[in-house]
C-alpha cells in the first residue's frame, strides 16, 4: 500500500493518492503494530493536504495527532509527545491558526527542557520563535532564537546554528535595526561558508543585500545581490535566483533604471512562475506595478498592483497585503491618472497604517506616514498634515540615526572577522580620542592664551597706575570686558561642539513661522555688523510659510551660519539671506562676499576644528567649531547642510529643512 501511495505521489496523482491514504489509515487507527508505517502515511497525506489546501483532510491530520496524544503515557513518552506537540505546531500554523500553534510550541518547549535534550530544545525553541515572529510578537521572538541558540552552540550544529543566527536578523530587519541586522546576516552566512547548505548561504548574502538597499547604498546592494545571485545559479536554486534577480531589480529602480529594472522584475517573474514560488509572484507583481507607476502607465500598474494584492490575501501575507494597499494609495493619489480619487488613496493608506503600526514595521510605517501627510496637504487639512509629518520624522530619526549610519559606513566585508573588526574599531576609536583630546587642549590654550593675557597685562597697569585718568581707565574696563567676551564665546563654542555630539534631543520640533525666527537672528548681530558696516539683506518670505524645528537649535544654527559670514566678509559689504519652498522642503541661503573657499577648504569645512586659508576681516576669533556645531544640529532635525563656493567669490550656505505653507 505504502509503495502504491507514493508512486502517486510521484505521478502527482494528489486526489488519488489521498483517498488511498484514507482508505489505509482509517481501520488502523487503533492497531499500535501498524503505527509507524502509518505516521508515514499520515505524512504523505498531510503534505498533499496542505499544497491542495484540503481542510478536511487537514482535520484528519490533526485528528490523527492528537488522539496519538491521548493514548499514550506523557511520563513514559516525553520525547514522542514533543515530536507530536512540534507537528501540532506546525499544522496549525500552515492554516494560519498561529495563536493555537504557539501554545503546541510552547508546550513542545517544556517537555524538551524536561528531556534536557539540547538539539529538541533547539528545535523547539526555534518553532516557538517563528511562531512569534509570524505575529510579530518580535521580544518573545528574539527570546525563543536567543535559547535556541544557546542550546545549538551546545549542540555544535554548525548550521543549525548560522540559520538561528539569520532568523535574528530577520527580526531586526523588521524592527529596522539595520546596523543589527547586518551583523547577524553577515556572521550566519560566515558560519555556512563551509557547509552544504548554500540555500541559507545565497539566502543571507542576498539578506544583507537587502540591509544596503534600505540605507540607500545600491553599490553595496549591487555587489551582495550579485554574490547571492552566483551561489544560487552555481547550484540552481530556483526559488533563490528569481529573488535576486528581483532584488536587482530594485537596485535599478531605486536609481530609475526603469526599463532595466523591468527587465530583471520580468525574468524574475517568469522563474517564480516555473517553480512554484508564490511569494516572489507576488513580489514581482508589486514591483512591476511600482515600475509602471514611476513612467506614468498607470493602467498597467493597476493590473499588477491588483495582482499582487489578491496573491496577498490568498496566501494570508499580512505584511504583502499591507504594501499592496499602500502601492494602490499612491497609484490613485497620482493627479495624471485619469482615475484619480485622493478619497480613495486615502481609504487604501489608512487600511496601510493600520497593518503596518500593529505589525511594528518601522521602515514601512514611515514610508506610509509621509504618504499621509501629502494627502492631508492636498485636502488642505493642515492640523492632520503636521500630525503625520511629525510622526514621519519621529519615526525616521529613530530609524535612521546618526550613529547607525556610521556604524554601517564602517561595515565592509571585514564584518565577517566579526572579532578582528571590533578590536580594530576600538583601538581606532580610542587612537582618534586621544587625538581629539590633545588637540582640544592645543588649540584651547592657544585661543585663551592671547585674551587671558591682555587681560592680566591691564589689570597689571592698573595696578601700578591706580590714578590713571577716568577716559583711559574706562577704556581698559572696556577691552577687560572685551576679552571677557572673547573668553567666554571660545568657551561656549568648545562646550556646544560637546553638546552636539553627545545630545540627541530636539525636544520641542514643531512648526515656526519662518520670517519671525530670521528676524530675531538677524537682530542679534545688529551692533556686529555695524562695526564693520555690514548689511544683512533679508529677502522677506511669505508669512504664511511654517519651518519645521526646534526653535532654539534652529537659532543656534543660523548664529553659526551669519557669525561665520560675517567674520570673513569685507568691510562695507553686503550679506544676503534668501529662501525658496519646494515639495515640503525650505531651502535657507546666506550668501556673501567673502574670500570663497579653496578645493581643500571644501573638503574639511564642516569637520571638528577646521582651520581654513582664508582669515576673519577683522581679526575675529575663529574655533574651527561653528560650522561643525551647525552641521550636527542640522542632521538632528532632519535637514541638510551644504557650501557652494569657489576661490575668490565668496560663500553660499545652504540650509534645508521640512515645511509647508498655510
Amino acid at each position: 500500500m505504502l509503495h502504491e501511495i507514493k508512486l502517486l505521489f510521484s505521478q502527482q496523482e494528489f486526489n488519488l493518492a489521498e483517498s488511498k491514504c484514507l482508505e489505509y489509515i482509517k481501520p488502523a487507527l487503533l492497531d499500535e503494530s501498524l503505527y509507524m508505517e502509518e505516521c508515514r502515511v499520515y505524512d504523505f497525506l498531510m503534505q498533499s493536504a496542505l499544497k491542495n489546501k484540503n481542510l478536511d483532510n487537514i482535520k484528519t491530520y490533526i485528528d490523527f495527532v492528537t488522539h496519538r496524544l491521548t493514548v499514550i503515557n506523557h511520563e513514559t513518552h516525553r520525547r514522542e509527545c514533543c515530536e507530536l506537540l512540534k507537528i501540532l505546531a506546525e499544522v496549525h500554523r500552515s492554516i494560519s491558526e498561529k495563536i493555537t500553534a504557539i501554545n503546541y510550541a510552547k508546550t513542545a518547549y517544556e517537555y524538551a527542557c524536561m528531556l534536557n535534550d539540547s538539539q529538541l530544545i533547539m528545535d523547539c525553541a526555534q518553532k516557538s520563535a517563528y511562531i512569534y515572529n509570524q505575529i510579530s510578537d518580535y521580544k518573545n521572538a528574539l527570546l525563543f532564537y536567543n535559547i535556541a541558540l544557546d542550546a545549538g552552540e551546545n549542540s555544535e550544529n554548525t548550521e543549525a546554528t548560522a540559520k538561528i543566527i539569520g532568523s535574528m536578523g530577520g527580526v531586526y530587519l523588521m524592527l529596522s535595526d539595520y546596523s543589527t541586522a547586518l551583523e547577524y546576516f553577515a556572521n550566519a552566512s560566515n558560519k555556512l561558508q563551509n557547509t552544504q547548505d548554500v540555500l541559507s548561504q545565497s539566502y543571507y548574502l542576498g539578506n544583507i543585500g537587502v540591509v544596503y538597499i534600505r540605507l540607500r547604498d545600491y553599490t553595496k546592494a549591487e555587489f551582495y545581490y550579485n554574490k547571492a545571485l552566483q551561489v544560487a545559479e552555481a547550484h540552481d536554486l530556483q526559488p533563490e535566483i528569481a529573488r535576486h534577480y528581483g532584488n536587482l531589480g530594485n537596485v535599478c529602480a531605486f536609481q530609475n533604471q526603469f526599463e532595466k529594472a523591468i527587465e530583471y522584475y520580468r525574468r524574475s517573474l517568469e522563474i517564480s512562475i516555473q517553480c512554484d514560488y508564490h511569494t516572489g509572484t507576488r513580489r514581482m507583481y508589486g514591483n512591476l506595478g511600482s515600475v509602471y507607476l514611476s513612467i506614468g502607465n498607470y493602467a498597467e500598474s493597476l493590473l499588477f498592483f491588483q495582482k499582487a494584492l489578491y496573491l496577498a490575501e490568498t496566501q494570508n501575507s499580512v505584511y504583502g497585503t499591507a504594501m499592496q494597499y499602500g502601492n494602490l494609495a499612491k497609484l490613485f493619489c497620482e493627479k495624471a491618472w485619469e482615475q484619480y480619487s485622493i478619497y480613495t488613496g486615502l481609504e487604501y493608506a489608512k487600511k496601510s497604517e493600520e497593518i503596518f503600526r500593529e505589525l511594528g514595521t518601522k521602515d514601512e510605517l514611515m514610508k506610509v506616514y509621509e504618504l499621509l501627510s501629502n494627502i492631508f496637504a492636498e485636502l488642505k487639512d493642515w492640523e492632520l498634515h503636521s500630525q503625520y509629518q511629525k510622526l514621519y520624522y519621529e519615526l525616521q530619526k529613530e530609524v535612521y540615526t546618526e550613529e547607525t549610519k556610521q556604524k554601517l559606513q564602517n561595515t565592509t566585508l571585514v564584518l565577517m572577522e566579526k572579532q578582528q573588526q571590533i578590536l580594530t574599531q576600538k583601538n581606532a576609536a580610542l587612537e582618534k580620542l586621544l587625538k581629539e583630546k590633545d588637540e582640544f587642549l592645543s588649540i584651547a590654550s592657544h585661543d585663551l592664551k592671547n585674551p587671558l593675557h591682555s587681560i592680566q597685562l591691564i589689570a597689571q597697569y592698573l595696578m601700578n597706575y591706580p590714578n590713571e585718568v577716568l577716559a583711559e581707565r574706562e577704556q581698559m574696563y572696556a577691552d577687560i570686558l572685551k576679552s571677557s567676551k572673547k573668553m567666554f564665546a571660545i568657551i561656549s563654542e568648545y562646550l556646544n561642539a560637546h553638546r552636539g555630539e553627545s545630545s540627541d534631543d530636539i525636544a520641542k520640533m514643531k512648526h515656526y513661522i519662518l520670517n519671525t525666527l530670521l528676524s530675531n537672528v538677524v537682530q542679534n548681530f545688529k551692533i556686529t555688523a555695524q562695526e564693520k558696516n555690514i548689511s544683512i539683506v533679508v529677502a522677506k518670505a511669505p508669512d504664511s510659510l511654517y519651518v519645521y524645528c526646534d526653535e532654539n537649535k534652529f537659532i543656534q544654527i543660523m548664529d553659526n551660519i551669519i557669525s561665520n559670514a560675517l567674520k570673513f566678509s569685507p568691510f562695507h559689504s553686503e550679506i544676503h539671506v534668501v529662501c525658496s519652498f519646494k515639495e515640503q522642503t525650505i531651502k535657507i541661503e546666506v550668501r556673501d562676499h567673502g574670500p570663497g573657499l579653496t578645493d581643500k577648504d571644501k573638503e574639511k569645512l564642516f569637520t571638528k576644528y577646521a582651520t581654513l586659508s582664508a582669515r576673519p576681516t577683522n581679526n575675529e576669533n575663529s574655533t574651527g567649531l561653528g560650522l561643525y556645531i551647525a552641521k550636527q544640529l542640522v542632521e538632528k532635525m532632519g535637514g541638510i547642510i551644504y557650501c557652494h563656493s569657489s576661490y575668490g567669490n565668496g560663500c553660499s550656505f545652504f540650509i534645508e529643512l521640512s515645511g509647508y505653507i498655510a
